[in-house]
């Protein structure tokens, strides 16, 4: 049976998971597409990792990644992009094959399922966010399918992240409100600068109470029902615009966080950032990219500058 742990945020997770199953002299294969952010735990750690190549359709490349394997290498993280499953089965029969740990990294799916499985529990360890999902301060989830030892009490938010959490979550709820807020009080959010969204690394806490609370007590089915409904609300959107799909056919059992699709260039990128922005529309980018990726010629900052992502939350167009 697989063992669920809580924490603050997904990060937190995957350092736990990775400090259970790996030492200082291992390497962790990870793909160049993945946010800077996911790699903070491998470098508190200090643990090696080793970018493989990430195709535009988002799947491995096998070819490369077959290039990168040597006696150090013990373990591989592979990333549910935007909730929607990877190559699950060839993964792991790789991972199999070459006798490597398998870390999912499904931050973007929490509770969608595939072949009536949880997106997460595939790996031998496996990560979730429900943060990006749900209306709450913390969570993060680490899924181990063997018994690890954590003993991480409950963090006390300071007084001041309270109360700033408090107002932020009431906005939330009013969705129109917010978004006139935020154009009073913020500029347009920069999605095209590889660093608007950097962050920096965080301490290790455990999810609070009331989080806790609330994820065990959702209503997913509904959550699901909506975010689902929205993606191809907005998968029709794109085609109508012109845009390409980056995925085909998918099930009905998942959870996706967004809406992924292709524009010719950064130029038009822009354009639709823009226009989300005087729309009151919530189209963005993902990854910030790794640092030691960002100015360089790879697959992964040619993908991000042509990708728009469309929130799965809310399908407001008129």
């Amino acid at each position: 049976m697989t063992q669920k742990t809580y924490f603050s945020h997904c990060r937190t997770a995957l350092k736990f998971g990775i400090n259970n199953k790996f030492s200082k002299t291992d390497e962790i294969l990870v793909p160049e597409y993945i946010c800077d952010s996911a790699l903070h735990p491998f470098k508190q750690l200090k643990i090696k990792y080793i970018f493989y190549k990430i195709k535009p359709d988002l799947k491995i490349d096998w070819e490369q990644i077959k290039t990168k394997i040597n006696k150090k290498t013990k373990g591989i993280l592979f990333v549910n992009y935007f909730g929607i499953p990877n190559e699950i089965d060839k993964i792991l029969n790789f991972a199999k094959v070459n006798n490597l740990i398998a870390i999912e990294d499904n931050a973007h799916g929490f509770m969608g399922r595939h072949q009536g499985k949880l997106l997460g529990e595939f790996g031998d360890i496996g990560i979730s966010s429900p943060r990006k999902h749900l209306n709450i301060h913390s969570g993060g989830v680490l899924y181990s399918k063997e018994k690890i030892d954590i003993n991480l009490d409950n963090f006390p938010l300071s007084n001041k992240k309270i109360y700033l959490d408090k107002i932020k979550f009431l906005i939330k709820k009013f969705p129109k409100i917010k978004n006139k807020l935020t154009k009073i009080l913020q500029r347009r959010p920069l999605y095209e600068d590889q660093n608007f969204f950097r962050e920096k690394m965080i301490n290790d806490y455990s999810i609070d109470s009331n989080s806790l609370e609330v994820i065990k007590n959702y209503n997913y089915e509904k959550l699901k029902l909506n975010n689902m409904t929205n993606y191809y609300k907005w998968e029709k959107f794109t085609l109508d615009k012109g845009m390409k799909p980056i995925f085909g056919k998918i099930n009905d059992d998942l959870n996706p966080w967004c809406y992924p699709a292709y524009v010719n260039n950064s130029s038009e990128q822009l354009y639709w950032f823009k226009w989300a922005w005087k729309n009151n529309i919530q189209i963005f980018s993902w990854p910030t990219l790794p640092l030691e990726l960002v100015n360089t010629e790879n697959e992964s900052v040619k993908i991000w500058s042509k990708m728009l992502c469309f929130s799965t939350k809310e399908y407001n167009i008129l």
